[in-house]
């Protein structure tokens, strides 16, 4: 009996120690890829398709170690699987992509992802300084904007990669990680540290709404100090399940209300942008291949006029299976996932691999906050 219960512990942990070899793999796969999508310099299908391959392989892996699916994500993946066919893209696996690094990482909560984040961290700071640095030094890959913004001309740098906007998605990623990182040990000092750099990422890019949400935690965090490892109440916590359907119903909301002149002069046009795609193209249960490529700084109107309502029902139920993975939130993970939502509300944010990873993996560094999963 007792070999018995000492073979099991060691395959237990002979598995713990393969997925998390897995895991770190991972981690910097989605950090090289995204870097390298960020610059431009390889086409972005076969990015896709590379990513696409490394999480189908490594999620078959873990469901033959486990010998079993949950029935749920078995339906949610046959769902994508059916919305990819009928909209005939390949892109739209990237939902199913969701589900599976979810799974990966909610099945062997014993696992220190901590390590891997920190992997994840270092990997993108040292590509990022790199880039900028070459950026700065040799005006490597320089791809800066002038736009004309509320009443004046502003020059947005671009720091090396394919656009401004990129540029600080790249730090947002970067950002995240760092957050799941920072221990109580002079916590304030740390995320002030942070804030700063992604006020001087702001002044440089000026990618004005992902860097004001950045800024925004900081501060939250350095207020709350060391309450924001404190689990979330209960009596807000559900709130976090409404966020994304919220946002949703405002973004629609955008497309038939009378335009706001300071507000779409503000939001540099983007709300009458917005009307008139919704005007010519109108609605529609699968994509709508015109838009596929148009430019969108809105995730939900993103899924919903260039992907169709089949691909945002399909999202937000993901969301949803992704937020009710977890039974118990701390502050700090409740508050990166309102961030990450409020982002797509001004950015198409909500399919970045490079954002999502990093919270999925704080909010599993604490194997208490693991509920449905275990």
């Amino acid at each position: 009996m007792e070999m018995s219960l000492s073979s099991n512990k060691k395959n237990i942990k002979t598995q713990d120690n393969f997925v998390y070899q897995l895991l770190c793999f991972l981690a910097l796969a989605i950090s090289l890829m995204s870097t390298i999508n960020a610059l431009g310099l390889l086409n972005s299908n076969v990015l896709s398709a590379i990513q696409a391959m490394v999480v189908v392989t490594i999620y078959s892996l873990v469901i033959i170690l486990r010998k079993k699916i949950r029935i749920i994500s078995l339906i949610l993946i046959i769902m994508s699987y059916i919305t990819l066919v009928l909209n005939n893209a390949p892109y739209m696996i990237s939902v199913t992509m969701l589900i599976m690094i979810t799974d990966i990482i909610g099945y062997f909560p014993n696992i220190d992802y901590k390590k891997i984040l920190g992997i994840f961290f270092t990997s993108s700071l040292l590509l990022f300084c790199s880039i900028v640095v070459l950026y700065y030094l040799f005006n490597f890959n320089n791809h800066d904007v002038e736009m004309w913004r509320i009443d004046k001309i502003i020059h947005r740098k671009s720091l090396g990669f394919i656009h401004p906007n990129i540029a600080s998605m790249i730090w947002v990623s970067i950002f995240f990680a760092y957050c799941g990182l920072v221990g109580q040990k002079y916590s304030r000092f740390k995320y002030l540290l942070i804030a700063f750099l992604s006020l001087v990422i702001l002044n440089q890019t000026q990618s004005r709404t992902s860097m004001y949400v950045l800024i925004t935690i900081s501060f939250i965090y350095i207020v709350l100090g060391k309450n924001i490892d404190k689990a979330m109440s209960k009596n807000f916590s559900w709130i976090i399940y409404f966020i994304p359907i919220l946002l949703t119903v405002l973004s629609i909301y955008v497309l038939f209300t009378p335009i706001n002149n300071v507000l779409n002069e503000l939001l540099s046009g983007r709300i009458q942008l917005y009307q008139s795609f919704y005007q010519e193209y109108g609605i529609h249960l699968l994509k709508t291949s015109e838009l596929e490529s148009a430019m969108f700084d809105n995730g939900y109107l993103q899924a919903l006029l260039a992907k169709g309502i089949l691909f945002l029902i399909e999202l937000l139920i993901v969301y949803l299976y992704i937020l009710k993975s977890y039974s118990v939130y701390t502050v700090k993970q409740w508050i990166l996932f309102i961030g990450y939502f409020a982002m797509g509300f001004t950015e198409t944010a909500l399919q970045h691999f490079e954002l999502i990873l990093p919270i999925l993996m704080i909010t599993a560094i604490n194997d208490e906050t693991l509920s449905n999963h275990k």
